[in-house]
């Protein structure tokens, strides 16, 4: 499922974040676990959108995730600073073709 994929996601860039290669080449990985996955639902979203007709079930219900996903202040400021770099982002991508 889209969870799934969000939470694998998540919990694999953090473990190789933390190997022993990254630390010794100074990676971090520092964003919050809410925000990551309010990223990818809204990745989702947004690629699925692209093809309306055929993922209309899907994009509602990731709508409804959406906007049901209760998040702290602290992450609300950071959601809304991270809205830019999704603008930007799916500036890019309008470019491909789907």
């Amino acid at each position: 499922t889209i969870e799934t994929c969000i939470y694998c996601s998540f919990a694999s860039i953090r473990r190789k974040a933390t190997d022993s290669f990254a630390k010794e080449n100074g990676a971090t990985f520092s964003i919050q676990r809410e925000l990551f996955i309010w990223l990818g639902y809204k990745a989702f979203h947004l690629v699925l959108s692209k093809k309306r007709t055929l993922y209309n079930l899907v994009l509602e219900q990731l709508q409804k995730t959406l906007d049901s996903k209760r998040v702290s202040p602290k992450t609300k400021v950071q959601m809304s600073q991270m809205k830019a770099v999704v603008r930007e982002g799916w500036a890019n991508m309008t470019a491909l073709q789907y």
